[in-house]
């Protein structure tokens, strides 16, 4: 019998399942016992019909898994499509061949050009793919709102809250209803570089994965600035961090009473979207805290397949965010704008030729500001 069939019957059974639902509502009467058999018999055969169709349904994806597996092996078998495989390959060959001719060549056959520190940029596909895993290496990244757009971005910003008041009909005057205030915040466009450099050898080497190599020196570097200036950049050629520019903060000593005021600082609602934000050595300390009982107030993300939580708020541990700092913020307590079109730039020129290295680089126009300063708390540990 076929699946289609399957499902065919499985239906029918349930829309008979539903009449006898339509026998007590019509009716307004119980059932009787042999109805009472029968649609005892029915959910019995519906469940059957169900664990036939999840085998059935197994099998088929089985099948579909074991030549999706064969054809991905075929290509490559660190990758987990076609798509991606080709893809990857695609990226691969276009920075070996990069790498591997001269410059004339390279701007002829690629249409580059020259930037300002004298490197040519490739296409764009490496450094979107760069970009792209520095994000996810970011949990602060990840977590704040973000854009991507091109040029200084502008939003505003509300200075003083919008009031809300009872008034008569037809009053006098309205010098008790006050009108919002609103700010002004443009984020600006910083410039973020990364450089290294990799040999000649190594390119010429097929079985190198370049590509992955090239992704993970660059993308870890600009992840780290990155998230390091969401919480301590200084505003001046960089991002504005969190920390010494939030309006709220509380001070004390690491204990559940100091962490319970900071999360009450914030709403209701903003408690239930907010996460903890913690260096790596105070999280060790956190984790010793106990209740009256002994037990720990640390406990397990059983939504995640790591992290905890800490007061019904799960913590990101983070090493760019200094020992002696917590942050509980929501996501709309933060906000980055990073350029969406990156490069991806290769230097070549005598310094480099006499070592038998090739430079290579990306940068990254990237700003970020705290934008609403109700939705965030900030913990000094005394």
């Amino acid at each position: 019998m076929g699946l289609k069939k399957l499902v065919e019957q499985r239906n029918d059974k349930i829309k008979e399942l539903r009449e006898y639902i339509e026998i007590i509502k019509k009716e307004e009467r119980a059932l009787t016992n042999e109805e009472i058999e029968k649609r005892e018999v029915c959910k019995d055969e519906i469940s059957q019909l169900e664990k036939s169709i999840k085998i059935m349904e197994s099998e088929k994806n089985e099948e579909i898994s074991q030549l999706e597996k064969r054809s991905y092996n075929d290509v490559n078998n660190h990758y987990k499509t076609n798509k991606n495989a080709e893809e990857i390959k695609e990226i691969a060959t276009e920075i070996r061949n990069f790498l591997g001719k001269n410059e004339i060549e390279i701007r002829s056959t690629m249409n580059t050009q020259i930037n300002q520190s004298g490197g040519y940029a490739t296409a764009n596909k490496l450094a979107n793919a760069i970009i792209k895993e520095a994000y996810e290496r970011s949990e602060a990244m990840q977590f704040f709102d973000s854009t991507n757009i091109k040029g200084k971005l502008q939003f505003p910003r509300e200075k003083s809250g919008v009031a809300a008041v009872w008034i008569e009909e037809n009053p006098v005057n309205l010098a008790d209803v006050q009108s919002p205030k609103l700010d002004l915040i443009i984020l600006d466009q910083y410039r973020l570089y990364a450089e290294g450099e990799i040999t000649q050898q190594l390119i010429n080497m097929q079985d190198i994965d370049l590509v992955s190599y090239l992704k993970s020196s660059l993308s870890e570097k600009i992840a780290n600035a990155m998230e390091t200036s969401i919480f301590h950049g200084t505003g001046v050629g960089s991002p504005t961090g969190i920390i010494g520019n939030a309006t709220k903060t509380v001070t004390g000593s690491l204990d559940v009473s100091l962490f319970k005021k900071a999360q009450y600082e914030l709403t209701t609602r903003q408690r239930n979207n907010a996460k903890w934000f913690i260096n790596r050595s105070d999280f060790m300390e956190l984790d010793l805290l106990t209740d009256a009982m002994g037990r720990p107030l640390l406990q397990p993300d059983l939504t995640s397949k790591t992290g905890y939580i800490f007061l019904g708020r799960p913590v990101a541990i983070t090493d760019f965010l200094e020992s002696g700092n917590v942050v509980f913020a929501t996501p709309s307590g933060y906000h980055t704008n990073y350029q969406k079109g990156i490069q991806f730039y290769v230097y070549d020129d005598s310094s480099y030729k006499k070592r038998g290295v090739v430079g290579y680089a990306t940068d990254v126009y990237f700003d970020g500001c705290i934008k609403d300063d109700n939705s965030l708390v900030t913990i000094k540990l005394s």
